[in-house]
């Protein structure tokens, strides 16, 4: 139909107008086949593997003390546990003592103690995952573990206290963190570097080691540093040399 009157340029032609626009899908953007969102904790997943380990462990142990007693989970945590007597007493040392390198990681002292390392493990082994893989990533952390018992054991060999836990190990992914920091440039914007970092972070553990855990035990701190340390240098042996 026409119009009699000319077109009022105030008030343009609404079919012009609305040949522009693009209709609204309430659906939103039309995702790729085989989209998924990511999920809402995303972990790597050889850091949600050890982290799931260390939780089942303790819920294992504390299974057999309720329906067994508490004696048989004190039993486990004395054969699981790094002693370094048993490493330096002829008398002690047993065909499975080469085995508590490995278990005390795995063994902890409460849920507190359980509870602290498994957030760090998530904090510090997911970042270093994502960055150096889960191969490179295992290797650290089981590498300064190993490396953490060693530097126990040669500051206390004689010591029969049992060592449990897996901040030796966790200590090392810190480190490699902090070697990963300092790759990135991340350090320069603070105008900080890795050295005076790690060096703060050591004053911090002989501190805590000092002052003992929260419950009143000891803190296996030349541990923890001995770790700390580890996973530096595995950290830098792994790597390729920065380009010039």
């Amino acid at each position: 139909m026409n119009s009699l009157f000319p077109q009022d340029p105030r008030f343009p032609d609404k079919k012009a107008e609305n040949d522009n626009v693009v209709p609204f899908d309430r659906r939103g953007p039309e995702r790729p086949k085989g989209f998924s969102p990511p999920p809402m904790l995303n972990i790597p997943i050889m850091t949600k593997v050890m982290a799931l380990s260390l939780i089942l462990v303790h819920l294992a142990l504390e299974g057999l003390g309720f329906f067994f007693g508490a004696q048989i989970q004190t039993t486990c945590i004395i054969f699981g546990g790094f002693i370094p007597a048993s490493w330096t007493s002829a008398n002690s040392f047993e065909w499975w003592t080469p085995l508590t390198l490995i278990s005390y990681n795995f063994l902890h002292g409460g849920w507190f103690h359980l509870i602290m390392n498994v957030l760090m493990i998530v904090t510090f082994g997911s970042g270093v995952e994502r960055w150096i893989g889960p191969k490179r990533f295992l290797q650290i952390l089981v590498g300064s573990s190993l490396i953490a018992a060693a530097t126990h054991l040669a500051f206390a060999p004689t010591s029969q206290e049992i060592v449990v836990g897996a901040s030796g190990g966790i200590s090392g992914l810190f480190g490699a963190m902090l070697v990963h920091l300092q790759r990135s440039n991340a350090f320069r914007q603070h105008k900080t570097s890795l050295v005076p970092t790690a060096l703060v972070w050591i004053a911090i553990t002989a501190l805590f080691g000092y002052l003992g855990a929260p419950d009143g035990s000891s803190v296996a701190w030349v541990a923890h540093i001995g770790g700390f340390l580890g996973g530096i240098g595995l950290t830098l042996m792994f790597l390729k040399p920065p380009q010039a």
